[in-house]
Order: structure tokens, then C-alpha cells, then sequence
């Protein structure tokens, strides 16, 4: 669903069109394609202005454009945290060549150079880019098995990326088969560089043909489970995420059909429509599919209280009294 690229700097900004063309409209959580920090975000940016056909287009409009793409926060189309150690290449080493040393390490999906001298199968050159071009298409959506590895293909990157998460899925409980992705989606968090801001995990349930002792006993257990049963689903040293993670429970007050199942971030979303678990049968598989822009805002509204169309019966936060 995302993939990652390294693009060579000073070449990237040879002209307006290209750096439009690949960078703007080519980059991005929503179109699947990240660029990789080679080598640190600062040293990058200052190769690529340095050679930097913007500057024609004058100094107002070159410096808007700079200030608004070419920064080091809050960026949409630069992954937030390099892969590798640029440092770990040679020394001496051009710029590609030390792409292709990272590349045998860590691979990316291309690298994208102005020339491959070395004929080398992972560069993409400027001027081979578009289309169906395999290794810049991403598609959007796609099937996938509905077991642990193939799940956790999908949502490492963006995981690792997020300081902000939201799991949504309706059917969620204490089952090895949901506890099991859950603990991996909570790794690639733990092991981020980032400050996790919060984690929610959405579940619901139709109150309609449960009496209020039912829903009662639910609450309880399901507290009890969360708050008593951590180990089966926080990974080890994760004490950080414990302190912003709560699950929900909403009240379906209708009979429209409980919303799919969804991980939304900050900077995108999934939708995994056969559930946040794996399957039982070995060739099970799920349709999965990017959420991005206009989408993902309404997803996050849908699982706001305020703006949702269902009901919050309950936050229960993974460390009481919080």
C-alpha cells in the first residue's frame, strides 16, 4: 500500500516541471509513494536547492515554494524517519552510489536518479517515470491473506510513520486471532522515533438485543480484559503507549451495518474489510485499500464523539484511573 523511494536532490530540482511532476503530484501518504531521508533531511534539502532551477522563477515565488514543500515538519511527502544511516555508505561516494549500498541493505521500491551509469536494476531514471511504470505504480487497493505477515506488510509503514491511530473494528475482542495483529500494528508504534500522541481501538456492539445486564456484564469483562490481560496484546517496553492508548465502545442505535474495519492515522488509513484478525482458512484473503484527503477526515468524524452518527457508551483507558 506504501512504498519507498530515494530521490536523488540536486537533480529532483533541475527544472520546475520535474520537481511538480515527481515530487508534488508523484509523492505522498495518499498515493502510496514516500520519499526516503538520503541523507539527512537538512543536508538533502540544502543539495537540492543548491542546484535549484526554482530560483528562476524569482525570489517570491521560488521562496513560497521552498518554505512550503521543501521543510523539515510536518511534511506530507517525506517519510519522517530514514530507514538506514546515510553515514553507513562509503565515504567519497557519489550520491547514487551510495543509494545503491543502502539499497542492498534496506531495499526501496527505486531509486530514482537523473542517470544509472551502472545500469543498476533498482534506479528508476527521471525520463522512464509514468504510466504503468512497475516500479512507480502503486496500486491503491488490492487482496491480500488474511494472516500476520501479510497484514503487518501493509501496515508497517504507515504505522511507524503516525503519532496519532485509530483501530476500528466492531466485531474486536479477546481472541488470539485480533490479539495477535494488534500486538505487531503496537510493535512498529513502540519502535517508532516518533512521540505517540494517542491510540484508540473503536469497537461496537448493537444495543438493541441486549438488556442492560448484558451490556453491564460485557463492560465489565472487557474492562477487566484490557486492564488484567495486557501482556496478550502491549508488547514488551511499551509502558509509553500504555499511558495514551483507551478503547471504545460505541452504541449502534440503528440498524444501518457497523462501519468497516479501518486503521486511521494522521497522515492516512487503511481499510482492511474483513476485520483487524486474521482468518481461520489458510487462502483466506481481504480486500485492502488506501484512505486518504476528504475520506480520511470523515472516517475520523465518524469515530469522534460530537460528530459521530453512534452513540460512546464507554472510554476505557488501558491504565486506570488515567
Amino acid at each position: 500500500m506504501h512504498q519507498i523511494y530515494a530521490i536523488e536532490p540536486e537533480s529532483l530540482c533541475d527544472s520546475w516541471e520535474r520537481f511538480d511532476r515527481i515530487f508534488i503530484e508523484g509523492m505522498g501518504y495518499d498515493k502510496g509513494r514516500v520519499m526516503a531521508i538520503l541523507p539527512r533531511l537538512k543536508n538533502w534539502m540544502r543539495d537540492a536547492k543548491r542546484n535549484s532551477s526554482l530560483d528562476q522563477m524569482g525570489p517570491v515565488k521560488s521562496k513560497s515554494i521552498k518554505e512550503k514543500y521543501l521543510r523539515r515538519d510536518g511534511n506530507e511527502f517525506i517519510k519522517r524517519t530514514s530507514p538506514v544511516s546515510y553515514s553507513n555508505a562509503e565515504s567519497g561516494a557519489t550520491w547514487l552510489e551510495k543509494a545503491e549500498v543502502i539499497h542492498e541493505k534496506e531495499p526501496f521500491k527505486a531509486i530514482i536518479a537523473q542517470n544509472n551509469p551502472k545500469n543498476h536494476p533498482a534506479v528508476l531514471r527521471y525520463e522512464d517515470i509514468g504510466g504503468e511504470c512497475a516500479p512507480w505504480s502503486v496500486p491503491s487497493s488490492g487482496r491480500i491473506l488474511r494472516n500476520l505477515s501479510a497484514i503487518s506488510e501493509c501496515t508497517e509503514l504507515l504505522l511507524k510513520q503516525s503519532i496519532k491511530v485509530s483501530f476500528i473494528d466492531p466485531y474486536f475482542c479477546f481472541d488470539p486471532r485480533f490479539l495477535n495483529v494488534l500486538k505487531r500494528n503496537l510493535e512498529y508504534l513502540r519502535d517508532s522515533p516518533q512521540t505517540i500522541e494517542s491510540i484508540e481501538f473503536n469497537c461496537a456492539y448493537n444495543p438493541l438485543v441486549w438488556t442492560q445486564d448484558q451490556q453491564d456484564t460485557f463492560l465489565h469483562n472487557l474492562t477487566h480484559s484490557i486492564r488484567n490481560q495486557k501482556d496478550q496484546y502491549l508488547p514488551n517496553d511499551s509502558d509509553d503507549l500504555a499511558k495514551v492508548m483507551s478503547f471504545k465502545v460505541w452504541k449502534n442505535t440503528t440498524q444501518a451495518r457497523v462501519h468497516p474495519r479501518l486503521i486511521l492515522t494522521d497522515i492516512g488509513g487503511l481499510n482492511i474489510e474483513s476485520g483487524l484478525d486474521t482468518a481461520t482458512e489458510l487462502e483466506s484473503r481481504t480486500p485492502v485499500s488506501r484512505i486518504s484527503g476528504v475520506e480520511l477526515l470523515e472516517w475520523w468524524a465518524e469515530y469522534t464523539e460530537g460528530t459521530s452518527p453512534f452513540n460512546l457508551l464507554e472510554e476505557i483507558s488501558v491504565i486506570e484511573d488515567q
